[in-house]
């Protein structure tokens, strides 16, 4: 019989079990809290086998929803001691890519994933999150905003008006204005709807430039109302996109394009169907997100500005931008 008529993904999840377990088993009798190299190439590498199994499993179209339940289950039972991995999961927040769990990606990019002070498995499990082909794009997509409000400020002799979207905490914001040395001359508007995300970035994020700044919390849909009918130089949306529906989304990039200054930037992000770390998001995690190849993102906008789609190394992830033009 095809082993995948047969609950291979449930299998494929008891074997990583299977492996974790024996990792784990191993680190505890040897007493490392601190894994070594070939424990974390172990853990690595038996995650990504179970990914390949759901890969072939999803293409052949064996993979029921009970399947996929219960090898969430199999394989959440390790991956979810990690609070990385958990926070995926539970989203405290109520939804997906809360902005704490996307400062917990940016932190660990740097992160050596050595805390003495928790288990060895539990190392080698946050570290596995580097390795997912989405964490590493957001890694990107900070840098890729951050660059891109740099090179708006050049271009305006250092002046800048910004409005970001769905800021979550604003980190490439903080990147951005942290590298100026005379950001004073930059006003930014910063919107989410999660009143805990936006005491983040008026406490914390964005504190030292807080004078510059004006904070909305609302929901997506009441955005216009908050929104100040002064144009913007910039606006930005790094991650709201990936969870509208085509209808939403364009009509709200037609509301952005219309709070554009002349010759004004409007950058989003979205998440590329190729990205190899889809499963990981809806099939362990349980991470819905809206997936659009780089034309997709592009009808998305108003047919009145020039736009340009371009991937993140790792090609899971699109940049679209787009310029509105002179009058």
């Amino acid at each position: 019989m095809n082993e995948f008529q047969n609950g291979s993904i449930v299998l494929a999840a008891k074997r990583f079990a299977d492996r974790v377990a024996a990792v784990d088993k191993t680190l505890r009798r040897s007493q490392q809290t601190i894994p070594p190299t070939e424990a974390r190439q172990e853990v690595v590498a038996a995650f990504w086998s179970l990914v390949e199994t759901l890969h072939v499993a999803r293409d052949r179209g064996h993979a029921s929803p009970d399947d996929i339940q219960a090898t969430r289950e199999i394989a959440g039972s390790w991956l979810f001691r990690s609070r990385l991995w958990n926070r995926a999961y539970q989203k405290p927040h109520g939804y997906p890519g809360d902005f704490m769990m996307v400062e917990w990606m940016y932190e660990l990019e740097n992160d050596r994933c050595a805390d003495p002070y928790q288990p060895g498995i539990v190392n080698c499990l946050d570290g596995l999150m580097k390795t997912v082909h989405s964490v590493v794009s957001v890694w990107e997509r900070r840098a890729w905003f951050a660059r891109l409000l740099r090179d708006e400020h050049e271009r305006r002799g250092g002046q800048l008006s910004v409005l970001d979207l769905a800021a979550g905490g604003a980190r490439y914001l903080r990147d951005f204005l942290g590298s100026m040395s005379f950001p004073n001359q930059v006003r930014v508007t910063v919107v989410d709807q999660d009143a805990a995300a936006v005491e983040f970035c008026r406490r914390r994020s964005l504190a030292p430039w807080s004078s510059q700044i004006r904070f909305e919390c609302a929901p997506i849909r009441d955005f216009t109302s908050y929104v100040p009918t002064a144009p913007f130089d910039v606006i930005l949306s790094a991650g709201l996109f990936d969870y509208l529906d085509g209808t939403t989304a364009t009509a709200l990039l037609r509301q952005m394009t219309g709070w554009l200054s002349p010759s004004g930037t409007l950058a989003i992000s979205n998440f590329h169907p190729d990205d190899p770390s889809a499963l990981v998001k809806s099939w362990l995690v349980n991470w819905p997100v809206v997936f659009r190849e780089e034309h997709e993102c592009a009808e998305l906008f108003p047919r009145d500005v020039s736009v340009r789609v371009t991937r993140s190394a790792n090609r899971a992830l699109c940049f679209a931008t787009a310029v509105r033009h002179d009058e």
